[in-house]
């Protein structure tokens, strides 16, 4: 009994100390300034309304996210990355908004895009950021007249993520 006490207790401080180990480097923080929508970006989502999509585009640069490096990353349209998504149960995901968006074309029962998704690379090398905006996005089950912008930016320097919310008018719950 004491044999499998001291085993046990072995194996607890083993995991304890790989779980430890695997966490990665976290550090929340929060800053107000202007949002600025990205100027020229290279579309993403088409002219047609999108509703449930993921599109593969490339970072521009290798970015590391949890001790993996990327050069493309899957955008899918609830302001979520998917890194390594082609390889479905190793892909690592990132959600930049905690709440179902959608193209406003589609919750107004419209044939044409009212809410574009693009991206751009700004900066020199080792400086450069990749930005994805989703512009004037609707909410699941609201109002038509609700929506956000946001913008998630990888940063080639230091492997950071940052979520920039912009304008948004949000009248109940469900938004």
């Amino acid at each position: 009994m004491f044999k499998q006490i001291i085993i046990t207790s072995l194996f607890l401080i083993a995991c304890s100390d790989l779980s430890i180990a695997q966490q990665p480097d976290y550090i929340f923080t929060r800053r107000v300034e202007n949002y600025e929508n990205l100027e020229q970006p290279i579309p993403i989502s088409s002219q047609i309304f999108w509703y449930s999509e993921l599109w593969d585009i490339p970072i521009g640069f290798q970015f590391k996210f949890f001790d993996k490096t990327f050069d493309s990353v899957g955008v899918y349209c609830a302001a979520s990355l998917y890194f390594n998504f082609s390889e479905y149960e190793d892909s690592l995901f990132f959600s930049g908004f905690s709440q179902a968006i959608t193209d406003r074309g589609w919750a107004s029962s419209g044939e044409n895009s009212l809410s574009p998704i693009s991206h751009m690379i700004t900066g020199e090398e080792p400086e450069r950021i990749c930005k994805i905006e989703f512009k004037n996005a609707g909410f699941d089950y609201a109002p038509i007249e609700d929506s956000v912008y946001i913008q998630i930016w990888l940063f080639e320097k230091d492997n950071a993520i940052e979520v920039h919310l912009g304008p948004h008018y949000v009248t109940g719950p469900d938004s």
